[in-house]
């Protein structure tokens, strides 16, 4: 068990996006969970979708995968971007940031900071899923460092989904086996 002073909080996070290109794509859905420093309580939760300004660009592929509808973004449904940064900032201080590729959300992520004249409020200090995972993926029989193929191999029940609240939550179970496995390695 780690000692909980120690440690910073874990931030969750995973986004879904009208494509790969942080410089010109947009973040469609975004959810983070905090959490103790084991991962194990979960402090507060957020998710909210956001209304793409610039479909137009939009990768389709990307908006097929992400079940992406028109009709499913709407004012009334989607968040304002200042409005999901205030929640996001409030949660989000002091923590370290946790992600499937956690770059690719970060890259998404604080660019949105960064537009509206703030400082993203995770720490430094990032941890990387698919990083944890690269080693099972050498010298197991791992088939890939997919979210859904780390699920399966490590006998996780949530699916990712392509939905990011479903998603941030496998990635947490994830990390959870695989911290269970350092730590019996590292005995």
């Amino acid at each position: 068990m780690l000692q909980q002073k120690k440690f910073q909080d874990l931030l969750f996070v995973d986004t879904e996006t009208t494509g790969l290109d942080a410089t010109k794509h947009e973040l469609l859905e975004v959810a983070a969970i905090r959490t103790s420093p084991d991962g194990l309580r979960i402090i507060s939760k957020f998710e909210a979708k956001l209304k793409p300004t610039h479909i137009e660009s939009a990768e389709p592929k990307a908006l097929q995968i992400n079940g992406y509808v028109a009709s499913q973004w709407t004012d009334e449904t989607c968040m304002k971007p200042e409005l999901v940064v205030d929640e996001l900032q409030k949660m989000a201080v002091g923590t370290a940031l946790v992600g499937q590729n956690v770059s690719f959300d970060e890259g998404f992520l604080t660019p949105l900071f960064t537009r509206l004249g703030m400082k993203a409020p995770w720490g430094y200090h990032k941890v990387d899923t698919v990083a944890l995972a690269w080693p099972l993926f050498l010298h197991t029989d791992l088939p890939g460092l997919s979210l859904g193929k780390l699920c399966e191999f490590l006998g996780v029940a949530a699916v990712p989904t392509h939905r990011a609240a479903a998603d941030a939550e496998a990635c947490r179970q994830v990390y959870l086996k695989l911290m269970e496995r350092w730590s019996a390695a590292c005995k």
